[in-house]
């Protein structure tokens, strides 16, 4: 989320507008996020959050990607 808390996830699935991230805790739609992965910085929105295995599968509309020089 933008600004706290931070909580980790793992990325399952990418596209041109969208990612899919596992959490451990469930994140409300509509909530602002920002997601920052290697040397990219993906900011959109949540738009879907499920159960999962070991926590929550939730869904994120990119809207900007910044991809950040090293």
């Amino acid at each position: 989320m933008l600004g706290e808390p931070v909580i980790s996830g793992r990325g399952s699935d990418m596209s041109s507008s969208g990612l899919r991230v596992n959490v451990p805790v469930p994140i409300p739609c509509g909530v602002p996020v920002r997601v920052e992965a290697q040397e990219m910085l993906m900011l959109g929105q949540v738009c879907r959050c499920e159960p999962d295995e070991d926590g929550y599968m939730v869904g994120v509309m990119v809207s900007e990607l910044r991809v950040r020089s090293k």
